[in-house]
């Protein structure tokens, strides 16, 4: 029964991370139009390279992408990099890539009509299965079925 119950939790907890995402990227992107994302003095010396290796994934997630890549456009070693996103995200650098390749696949399928194989091309996946794979893993269903329950 606690299993049960706690299984309910970690769904919720999913749901809520999921919905946290998407309302990030809707910040970011905002923030990007009205230009708050410039370079600007920040009392954390370590932020700036956090926000670095972020633009970084942002600019670059339709690439192969390595946490040694990620760790160096910060200027950051790989285990500095590690901790940076689990203080400032609460994840690892290469989930949180895999976390945002997901939002912007449901972007596309919310968008329009694209191949399951255009959207992994776009999205940095290797492929179709590990893409789907991939977004079951954070959006507790299918890309077919997420595209179904948008249209």
């Amino acid at each position: 029964r606690d299993s049960v119950a706690s299984r309910g939790l970690g769904d919720v907890y999913k749901r809520q991370t999921m919905q946290f995402y998407q309302i990030w990227d809707i910040i970011r992107k905002q923030a990007e139009y009205l230009g708050a994302t410039k370079e600007e003095t920040v009392s954390d010396p370590r932020m700036q390279p956090f926000k670095t290796m972020m633009h970084f994934i942002s600019n670059n997630y339709q690439e192969q992408i390595t946490l040694g890549d990620i760790a160096a456009s910060g200027n950051v070693s790989k285990s500095l990099c590690n901790t940076l996103f689990h203080q400032y995200v609460g994840e690892s650098p290469i989930n949180y890539l895999m976390h945002f390749r997901s939002r912007k696949v449901a972007e596309l399928l919310r968008s329009g009509n694209m191949s399951m194989s255009e959207i992994a091309a776009r999205t940095g996946f290797g492929g179709v299965s590990y893409m789907s794979e991939t977004f079951r893993k954070f959006f507790e269903k299918s890309p077919r079925e997420y595209r179904k329950s948008w249209q």
